[in-house]
């Protein structure tokens, strides 16, 4: 790979196509017949985990490399070579994060929030 770009990019029990997720270290290269184009073909990913969450299929949470030809849109990207680096299932991570979210706009209710309601957002019991 040329040019290596660091990102993120979750999957589920497949690759969108169907295709098995690849082994950690396993090099994806698109086939030259195949036009690289975002959002039709090619492997993605996002520079920023975040925004790759909006597009995740399930809770494994890849670090990438990406490479070859890329064309970037300004949440994700698209090229014609990626490799998983490392994984992790991410479940916890992101009950761990929505909690965090609500909790920043408990100004909003219009009264005290139930304790029971404020444990579960501190402590996720």
């Amino acid at each position: 790979m040329n040019s290596k770009i660091r990102a993120w990019h979750f999957v589920g029990k497949t690759l969108r196509n169907g295709s098995p997720i690849p082994r950690n270290g396993e090099l994806l290269v698109l086939p030259p017949s195949q036009k690289l184009q975002i959002c039709a073909s090619g492997y993605h990913a996002s520079r920023e985990a975040f925004d790759a969450l909006q597009y995740a299929p399930g809770p494994i949470l890849c670090l990438v490399e990406c490479g070859g030809k890329v064309i970037e849109q300004l949440d994700k990207l698209v090229c014609t070579k990626r490799e998983i680096l490392h994984r992790i299932d991410s479940t916890e991570l992101c009950r761990y994060f929505a909690r965090q979210q609500a909790l920043s706009v408990l100004s909003n209710w219009k009264s005290k929030p139930p304790q029971v309601v404020l444990d579960y957002l501190m402590t996720g019991n």
